[in-house]
């Protein structure tokens, strides 16, 4: 077992090369499917608004994820676009992260809350951050 200064085992018996388990938790994603998530900037900007919230409705969260993609702040976004955004969101970019096991999205209630799993992602999720805005 290889530990790092942030709790992050890696490369566990029994587990793949590769995969990322935080102490105390039962995350086996691997680093290439992390770093397959964060390549999409819709995908990070949805984690990005995710931080620090227990649950949050699609429509507010596609009207962050709009207002990041604007630069602006939330009061002035066209409708069109946010109507596009909850689109996106609903059949392409939360599936995806559902399906990483990042998120747990209830399509009919239309509910996003982090999963126990998604520690796993908030250090490169630091990082990600930290390039976006430059």
């Amino acid at each position: 077992m290889i530990s790092n200064r942030s709790g992050i085992r890696l490369d566990r018996p029994g587990e793949s090369p590769g995969s990322i388990r935080c102490d105390g938790g039962s995350s086996h994603i691997s680093l290439n499917e992390i770093f397959r998530l964060l390549s999409q900037k819709r995908r990070r900007y949805v984690l990005y608004e995710l931080r620090g919230e227990s649950r949050i409705e699609m429509e507010a969260l596609a009207e962050r994820v709009v207002a990041r993609e604007a630069d602006a702040d939330d009061t002035r976004l066209p409708e069109e676009r946010v109507n596009r955004a909850v689109v996106a969101l609903h059949h392409r970019t939360l599936p995806s992260l559902d399906d990483a096991g990042l998120v747990e999205f209830d399509a009919r209630q239309g509910d996003v809350v982090p999963s126990q799993d998604f520690a796993s992602v908030e250090k490169y999720l630091e990082l990600a951050e930290r390039d976006d805005r430059e």
